[in-house]
């Protein structure tokens, strides 16, 4: 018997990066430890300065909070980049 493929879930690409996600959307994000992950939106908080999201983590199947500014549609966006320099970027 033929082995199943893989796939991956489509990433929803934005026109403008500012735009908030919406609950169902996937995107990648970078962890505490400024690792890339994949993970899908489950609810939006609007309550702060920027959105904030509850994730589901697609390879461990972790929930997690989020915030917007960390969260991107492609992966080579954070490749060589940590969260202390995306804070000092925001903060300019």
């Amino acid at each position: 018997m033929a082995r199943k493929k893989k796939l991956k879930k489509a990433v929803v690409t934005k026109k403008k990066k500012d735009e908030p996600y919406k609950p169902g959307d996937f995107c990648y994000y970078l962890d505490v430890n400024n690792k890339i992950g994949f993970a899908e939106i489950k609810s939006i908080n609007v309550n702060y300065d920027q959105p904030v999201y509850n994730i589901v983590d697609q390879t461990s199947f972790r929930f997690g909070v989020i915030e917007h500014m960390f969260c991107c549609d492609e992966e080579s966006f954070f490749k060589r980049k940590k969260r202390k320099d995306i804070i000092e970027e925001k903060n300019k």
